[in-house]
């Protein structure tokens, strides 16, 4: 299942794209891809739920990944994994990152 995310991810919207994420958790056999193409802005706190996310798909034998990001997103991970790497299986092969769209606050859809 692909959750594509657009807008800011931050400390006001990064619980809800957390409890979206653990919602899909909860259906079996589902591996939440999370694509952040859109995402105009993340700070830590959407990192961080993307990471508490992670580790809650592993301890329930599933897996959360992210998939295609935005070129901001891209710049935050290289900026924030210089100095704490991330589990290498966060990451699906999402090639280069994309240009993000117009801001908004938190856009949710699935496919």
């Amino acid at each position: 299942m692909t959750l594509r995310v657009g807008g800011e991810i931050d400390l006001d919207t990064a619980p809800v794209l957390e409890a979206e994420i653990y919602a899909w958790l909860r259906c079996p056999t589902v591996a939440v891809t999370v694509d952040l193409s859109s995402v105009t802005f993340i700070d830590c706190s959407g990192l961080n739920s993307l990471l508490r996310s992670h580790a809650r798909a592993a301890r329930e034998h599933t897996t959360v990944r992210i998939g295609p990001v935005s070129a901001t997103v891209d710049r935050f991970l290289t900026l924030v994994c210089a100095t704490h790497p991330l589990p290498d299986d966060l990451f699906q092969n999402h090639g280069q990152p994309v240009p993000a769209t117009a801001p908004a606050l938190l856009v949710l859809s699935t496919t």
